[in-house]
């Protein structure tokens, strides 16, 4: 059975990088203390004028103007207050009309229609999402034009970024090794960060993205029996994979009981890493992963092809790896627990 992937095509970022203080990233030229620990630099949080305020994180939220002048204009609420904090107002790279902006440094209970307020006098607001930052850790995955930029930037491994050790390693998914996955970091962390702590330490990748920025992933998991499947609802939903919480439930479409659906999955996470996390509580049968768009490449879709025999399998791999589908560039290859 040889699985398939497409990837979107990735136009390289030329934007100049911006620096976003309050998360604590050092600015260009400033490097780690032996690849452990980042030089003193900014607070992780901005400063807030009233103390009282204080709470357990910070929320961001993304907004679309009518216009890009009305963008443009809510770039100028950058340092202004709202509950006593201080946000920011970053252009969001990603917006191919200009008129997406990302607020930064909120409070955790911010609601969407005090934010819209906070932002009237700029304009036309389309739309607005606040997400909150909770405790867990952020994932995220970066690609490189080369396999030497890779091997450069997998130097970053075990890396201490406030207080979270940066976990790395080679995309499965990534057959001209180009493409990292990266774990623990610090949370709320936006690809737009990731990226200009890359390029401060040198580095120029051509993807960024986490999973704050990225559609989260469902799937699909079948067992063999029904006992095994409800063991796995209760000993799994709420457990963390990829610095994500899971959640598992059964899925009330199954008529043998064996299937359970599980949402919550972070980017980055491959199908092989989810089936091997449910084989704690017994042998999956079959997983079927849904979604997982990329922020600032437009994603890609996977699936699994099943022949009838090994020889076919085999010839479709060899043939089909690296043909060109709907303008894209498929990854063909073996599925091992085939």
């Amino acid at each position: 059975k040889p699985f398939w992937r497409r990837s979107a095509p990735c136009p390289s970022t030329t934007a100049e990088p911006r620096w976003s203080a309050w998360r604590g990233f050092p600015a260009p030229g400033v490097m780690f203390a032996g690849q452990a620990k980042i030089e003193d630099g900014p607070a992780a949080k901005r400063p807030r004028v009233d103390s009282a305020a204080e709470g357990d994180g910070l929320a961001f939220a993304e907004m679309r103007f009518g216009d890009s002048a009305s963008a443009q204009q809510a770039l100028q609420m950058a340092g202004t207050h709202i509950d006593g904090f201080v946000i920011s107002v970053t252009a969001d790279e990603r917006s191919k009309d200009q008129t997406k902006v990302i607020v930064g440094g909120l409070p955790n209970d911010m609601d969407k229609d005090r934010l819209k307020l906070h932002f009237s006098e700029c304009g036309e607001i389309k739309f607005a999402e606040v997400r909150r930052v909770g405790g867990l850790p952020v994932t995220g995955e970066i690609r490189f034009s080369t396999p030497q930029e890779a091997q450069a930037a997998f130097a970053l491994n075990g890396t201490v970024i406030e207080g979270h050790e940066l976990g790395m390693k080679f995309h499965p998914g990534s057959s001209d090794g180009t493409k990292l996955q990266l774990f623990n970091l610090p949370p709320g962390t936006q690809w737009q960060e990731l990226k200009e702590f890359l390029v401060g330490q040198g580095l120029s990748p051509v993807f960024v993205d986490t999973n704050l920025s990225a559609q989260s992933v469902t799937a699909e998991v079948r067992y063999d029996d029904q006992q095994t499947a409800v063991s796995a609802e209760a000993t799994l939903n709420g457990s963390v994979l990829g610095g994500a919480e899971l959640k598992v439930r059964m899925d009330e479409m199954s008529k043998d009981g064996t299937r359970i659906l599980v949402t919550g999955i972070p980017p980055g996470i491959e199908w092989q890493e989810l089936k091997d996390h449910f084989n704690q509580c017994g042998r999956v049968a079959f997983v079927n992963v849904k979604g997982g768009k990329g922020g600032a490449c437009g994603g890609y879709s996977m699936a699994e092809v099943r022949y009838d025999d090994p020889p076919t399998a085999a010839a479709a791999q060899a043939a089909m790896n690296g043909s060109v589908l709907g303008g894209s560039e498929l990854r063909v290859r073996m599925d091992e627990m085939s």
